[in-house]
């Protein structure tokens, strides 16, 4: 890849950035970050139905505007790779193909939906605060914003409209090249071509056959591995084949008189039956990938209840939506808290998590309440019990999160 971004988050409302540039492959940083900034922000409007786009859009170009002083988004220094959710996002300048992965968001799309708006307003954060003439950087996902105003974006027209909102930049060069090509003269001036040394040339075909190389030891090696584990199977029958007893080809006393008996039903013996510790150590195997499965279903639904009701919370406290979009923001956040306890309590754990699992349902029914009382009054001096009640109820989620990775 020629250029990476990785956006780690260490809580709901804190995300780590970082910008990772591969030469020889990258054309130019600037130009690699204008392309990370004008699809990951058409990618997050297309993750989003029609009517949050147009809430978050407004959002986004008041935070641009404002230099992203009234932005929930605080950066911090870290290492993103620990965190999780993430995101990476990743262009290959050469072929100009662009992917988006993420890390510890769910297939339904739902952590998708709240991380990828707020890794997106991260990254552009850093932009605002990392480079010199940002406001040029920026500038794409500005005209998106009024591009997802006027008609939604979708995955099947996302990358058209992103190309769009791109401003004009020339032809990206053939990185094999080994002159550029000179400028027609003109009346003015005439500039000389530039000729790339030929250490620096040396060194770039030095890398390339480095990462070649690198690309196929790595597939020797699996190709390797791959026959080894085929042999090693096939010998493994012949050991077991050669440990047998050899069988007679000439019928011996014994066994002609055994031939020559009547076998009788009770001589014939049934098949044994599976041994106590066979049967025990398959039900073992399924409670292990039980009790996995509910341990990562309490930490997902844990952790995007906080995250809406601490949205909420920050949208109520800043003040920074105008009030028709407060209202959008306080009843998705209600919605979604509703949606996350009805998804408890409808979900049956394994009888070990039965206790912490009502305990978690029933921190779930608080964080419903501190929704609905916020809803009510969206008042930010009349919040500070809220506030405190919040950061109790995070506090005890985290033990009971702690208490089911230990059982």
């Amino acid at each position: 890849m020629s250029s990476v971004v990785t956006i780690g988050f260490l809580d709901r409302t804190q995300v780590s950035v970082h910008v990772e540039i591969t030469p020889p492959l990258a054309d130019d940083e600037r130009r690699e970050v204008l392309f990370h900034v004008a699809l990951m922000t058409a990618r997050t409007f297309a993750s989003l139905p029609p009517d949050r786009q147009i809430a978050f859009a407004g959002m986004l170009r008041e935070w641009i505007a404002d230099a992203f002083r009234s932005c929930p988004i605080q950066l911090f220094t870290a290492d993103p790779m620990v965190c999780l959710p993430r995101f990476a996002s990743s262009f290959l300048a050469p072929t100009r193909e662009y992917a988006l992965a993420t890390r510890g968001c769910e297939p339904t799309g739902e952590g998708i939906e709240y991380f990828l708006p707020m890794a997106t307003a991260g990254f552009l954060r850093h932009i605002h605060a990392t480079y010199q003439h940002a406001d040029e950087l920026l500038e794409p996902g500005f005209a998106l914003c009024g591009a997802a105003l006027i008609q939604p974006v979708t995955m099947a027209n996302h990358f058209q409209v992103a190309a769009a909102a791109l401003p004009k930049v020339g032809p990206m060069p053939d990185r094999s090249e080994s002159d550029l090509v000179p400028p027609r003269p003109s009346d003015r001036s005439f500039v000389k071509p530039l000729a790339i040394p030929p250490a620096l040339k040396r060194l770039r075909e030095i890398r390339r056959s480095r990462i070649l190389s690198a690309c196929i030891a790595a597939l020797v090696i699996v190709s390797a591995v791959q026959y080894f584990s085929t042999v090693r199977q096939e010998e493994d029958i012949v050991d077991r084949e050669s440990s047998l007893p050899p069988v007679a080809t000439t019928p011996t006393r014994e066994l002609s008189q055994a031939l020559e008996m009547k076998v009788s039903p009770e001589s014939v013996r049934p098949e044994p039956a599976p041994t106590v510790d066979s049967t025990a150590a398959m039900t073992s195997k399924v409670a292990n990938a039980e009790d996995q499965a509910y341990q990562r279903f309490a930490r997902d639904i844990a952790e995007r209840s906080l995250a809406h009701a601490e949205v909420m919370l920050k949208a109520v406290e800043r003040r920074i939506l105008i009030s028709h979009d407060l209202t959008d923001t306080l009843d998705y956040g209600t919605a979604q808290l509703k949606k996350g306890l009805d998804h408890c309590t409808s979900t049956v754990p394994p009888a070990i998590y039965q206790e912490v699992h009502t305990k978690i349902c029933h921190a779930l029914s608080d964080l419903l309440n501190i929704g609905e009382e916020l809803h009510r009054s969206p008042l930010p001096h009349a919040h500070q019990r809220t506030t405190q009640h919040l950061s109790e109820m995070q506090r005890l989620l985290e033990d009971l999160l702690v208490t089911v990775d230990d059982i």
